[in-house]
């Protein structure tokens, strides 16, 4: 599976936000572009759930892996500020 950047950056975010909660410390310099992508990534969950965090990574790679032919509204799940992500629940 081909996975865009803005997904790995999704995931990275939501585990981080899952494990460690909100974020913390300063952003990183301009300069060190790969770990302030990382840290937008993260900052932009603000102050979701580490529950919440845990359930998006699920529904997130569920979508990755599901292709269904044409997604209802039901389906589409989304992060503020990464759009809709379509696939399956599942119960933790």
């Amino acid at each position: 599976v081909d996975v865009p950047s803005t997904t790995k950056l999704l995931f990275y975010a939501l585990y981080k936000q899952a494990t460690e909660g909100v974020i913390t410390g300063s952003r990183p310099s301009m300069l060190n572009f790969v770990e302030r992508a990382k840290y937008d990534s993260w900052a932009k969950l603000g102050d979701m759930s580490k529950e919440q965090a845990k359930e998006k990574y699920i529904e997130t790679l569920n979508a990755l892996f599901s292709e269904p032919a044409a997604p209802t509204p039901a389906q589409q799940t989304s992060v503020e500020g990464y759009g809709p992500y379509t696939g399956m629940s599942v119960a933790l």
